[in-house]
């Protein structure tokens, strides 16, 4: 999953790439370090619907899911996350930029 969200063109389609800029998560701004911390977040997001029986078949990103996922962004925890994995990737120097199929400078992010 995380190979295949490594060209901003494929970070697109995901779930997880749309709802950063549709719901303006990290400002909206889509790199692969917002995508990380954000599919940290929607994955948790998923555990606490399951935990307390918040979904059903055919529901699954329904408005529980998204209050759960919108507290994470809304209380700092998303950014966090964020912190963390940057932080992290920085000690083991691990890039954090999209793949850049294009040859242009737009894919990369100041991590």
């Amino acid at each position: 999953m995380l190979i295949s969200k490594r060209k901003i063109e494929d970070a697109r389609s995901w779930i997880t790439g749309y709802e950063i800029e549709s719901r303006q998560y990290f400002g909206g701004q889509l790199n692969y370090a917002h995508l990380l911390a954000h599919t940290c977040c929607h994955e948790f997001s998923h555990l606490v619907q399951a935990i307390n029986g918040w979904w059903k078949r055919g529901s699954i990103h329904n408005q529980d899911f998204y209050r759960i996922l919108d507290q994470l962004h809304e209380s700092d925890k998303a950014k966090q996350v964020l912190e963390f994995i940057i932080t992290q990737a920085c000690q083991q120097n691990i890039n954090l930029n999209f793949f850049d199929t294009s040859g242009s400078k737009e894919n990369e992010s100041n991590f």
